[in-house]
């Protein structure tokens, strides 16, 4: 005999259910079983009436309800004061919510006491709703009198007073707080029904208007005298016009004398000039730095001597006198290191980013002088500004640590500005030449595939930081194309089929749903930048905001991952094999993200990607037309037997029972189309049992 209460199918009364200790009467079981059976057959009685349908379902609905009762199965109907005070409590309990929210929001209750008692304020609601909604209570009105109402409002009094004895304030001044705040509602709810007098409200006094103001008269004008015209010609906005104008003039003549007069001199001499030429605009700029406190024109012409630097190294070398013509790589070398050092020595003196972003770019220059005087191939460069670029982006992280005043920071935003533009100039470089196929051979392929994944790496770092779109597609992007990449070099080597791309694909999908998950969970008290100094420090509509760029990165993400599992299913199509073993990865890809969102109905797509998996399984083996039916049949069996396993979880097992159905239907088509009868006889015996 079944329990009427669990359900549990080998109940012997009167001894008690052995799940859930249910126990009555076995004449009172059966009926209530026979009483459920007609009710359920009732619907499907064509010879019925209506009207006779609808008076045999009152009535059996009544004896049900009686049965029930009587085996404990439901509670008795309330009486007229149980639902007066039932409508009341329904009534009073939304308001403790309200004043809940209300009390956590002002900080003066404890979050804990108040989530505690806020769950079981609603699950007394939903309890009262459902008694309420039985036939058999009775309609009685919760108030008799405006009084009442106001009675109901001052009974939470007592929840407060609960709370202080269970100490769920935060202080005995917000507790003192919270019984004024509800006295003054109870005072408000008693004027607006007419139960208390409004207090006077104290007359406003009038402002008197205020006097028009005459308008100023205007000032005379300054007369115009010598003071005047030094005081104009000595300001700032003057001396810098006067300033540059100078300095273009400087660089003019300077250039002429090169143009016109450089091969006249001597080698030393023209060493002298340009050493001299570089240092003037180095000294200009600090005396009209510090001397002058013209800070911005100081720099500009600090960082003029700057760029100088490699220009003048260039312009000896080409002069002849010193250097060979064949040494250009040391003198590249040279240049690279002398620049380095001034750069690094100029951004520390300045403390300007301007010369941070010149140290970067002579980090880069002195590696790609290291590897051309070192023979390395040109095939390894690009990876090497790479790797440089990640190393820049690391440094950035963690300099950016420091105080606003350290040295350090000035090289932070700089070098992660270098090393994004750095990987993305060279993954467009790289693409360009494998697709014109400037570059050829293994050596350039391999550096290929570490060039998209140090980019990767970099991205990463950078979407870590700044949650914005564009970053976190680049780094979404370039994963799967750096293990392509990375795969082709091996697939070429074993002949394998490239439709096992797939595969590798399927594989990072898991990674991006659990990343994707982990970015929405954000909230306010988790958001923010990753270092815990800055996150202390920003005020709170600052964490808001990361905590919506978090969620909005975290949608991105899952975004590419629903990109990526529908294009590794399609790649896969090409090797029965692959799509094999891709799709059954895709599968618990699928699964991973029903547990993960509680999205019931992506079972539904998991199923399909079981049926794909099934069928290009046994495309593999050779099959005939009429003998894929087992499969489908066999995953028909699997569904229902996981159903049943957790037939508990009451929102995923219906979507469960519905595929297995479909694969069940769709193992009738083989054997149907191939006309074989054993087969067919096969499948609709497990229909038979399914059912």
């Amino acid at each position: 005999m079944k329990c009427p209460r669990c359900g549990y199918e080998e109940l012997l009364p009167p001894a008690p259910c052995p799940e859930c200790d249910f126990t009555g009467s076995l004449s009172q079981i059966e009926e209530l079983a026979h009483v459920r059976y007609l009710l359920g057959e009732l619907a499907g009685w064509q010879e019925l009436s209506s009207a006779a349908k609808e008076r045999l379902q009152k009535r059996y609905l009544r004896r049900r309800r009686e049965l029930e009762i009587e085996l404990g199965l439901r509670l008795p109907p309330l009486t007229p004061e149980e639902a007066r005070r039932a409508a009341r409590e329904k009534l009073r309990l939304p308001q403790l919510l309200y004043l809940l929210d209300h009390w956590n929001e002002r900080g003066w209750i404890k979050p804990d006491a108040a989530n505690d008692l806020a769950t079981r304020s609603r699950e007394r609601i939903e309890e009262f709703r459902v008694r309420l909604a039985e036939p058999d209570t009775p309609l009685v009105p919760a108030f008799d009198s405006p009084a009442d109402e106001v009675a109901l409002l001052k009974s939470l009094h007592n929840e407060l007073a609960r709370l202080h004895q269970e100490n769920a304030w935060l202080s005995e001044s917000a507790h003192q707080s919270a019984v004024a705040d509800l006295d003054e509602r109870v005072e408000q709810l008693e004027i607006r029904l007419g139960l208390r007098r409004p207090p006077k409200k104290k007359p406003v006094p009038v402002a008197p208007e205020p006097l028009p103001t005459p308008k100023p008269a205007a000032p005379p004008r300054e007369p115009i005298t010598w003071e005047r015209v030094w005081r104009t010609l000595l300001s700032e906005r003057t001396l810098r016009v006067l300033l540059f104008v100078g300095v273009f003039l400087l660089f003019v003549s300077a250039i002429t004398l090169v143009a016109f007069n450089w091969e006249q001199f001597h080698p030393l001499v023209q060493v002298a000039f340009l050493t001299a030429f570089t240092l003037f605009f180095y000294g200009l700029g600090w005396y009209v730095r510090v001397k002058m406190k013209l800070r911005q024109s100081g720099i500009a012409l600090s960082a003029t001597g700057s760029l100088l630097v490699p220009v003048d190294f260039y312009a000896i070398y080409l002069s002849g006198g010193i250097f060979p013509p064949e040494a250009w790589a040391e003198v590249w070398l040279l240049t690279s290191i002398v620049c380095l050092l001034v750069y690094t020595f100029t951004a520390a003196l300045v403390r300007a980013e301007f010369f941070s972003y010149l140290v970067g770019a002579a980090a880069g220059s002195l590696l790609c002088a290291v590897l051309q005087v070192a023979g390395v191939p040109g095939d390894w460069w690009l990876s090497a500004l790479c790797g440089l670029a990640l190393l820049l982006m690391l440094l950035a992280q963690r300099w950016e640590r420091g105080s606003e005043e350290s040295l350090a920071r000035i090289f932070e935003r700089p070098f992660r500005h270098l090393a994004l533009l750095t990987v993305t100039s060279v993954l467009l470089l790289d693409t360009g030449f494998y697709v014109v196929e400037w570059f050829f051979g293994d050596p350039f392929r391999l550096a290929l595939a570490l060039d998209w994944w140090l980019a990767c790496a970099v991205y990463v770092i950078a979407a870590a930081r700044y949650p914005r779109r564009i970053l976190t597609s680049a780094a979404c992007f370039t994963a799967p194309v750096a293990l392509y990449l990375t795969l082709s070099l091996r697939f070429e080597v074993t002949e394998t089929s490239f439709a096992w791309h797939a595969l590798g694909w399927a594989l990072l999908t898991p990674i991006y749903l659990i990343l994707a998950r982990n970015l929405a969970k954000v909230r306010q008290q988790s958001s923010g930048p990753q270092h815990s100094s800055a996150k202390d420090t920003l005020p709170s509509e600052q964490l808001t905001t990361f905590a919506r760029l978090r969620q909005a990165q975290g949608r991105t993400v899952a975004n590419w991952a629903v990109v990526l599992i529908l294009w590794a299913a399609i790649w896969g199509l090409g090797d029965m094999s692959a799509a094999t073993a891709s799709h059954a990865v895709l599968i618990g890809s699928v699964v991973l993200a029903v547990a993960l969102w509680q999205r019931p109905r992506l079972l539904l797509v998991a199923s399909l990607f079981s049926l794909s998996t099934v069928t290009t399984w046994m495309a593999t083996l050779g099959l005939d037309l009429a003998q894929y039916s087992l499969g489908w049949a066999l995953l028909a069996i699997l569904h229902v037997a996981i159903a049943a396993l957790f037939r508990r979880a009451g929102r995923y097992t219906p979507l469960l029972y519905v595929a297995g159905c479909g694969a069940v239907l769709l193992s009738f088509l083989p054997p149907l189309l191939a006309l074989d009868r054993g087969l067919m006889a096969y499948a609709l015996f497990n229909w038979i049992a399914l059912s």
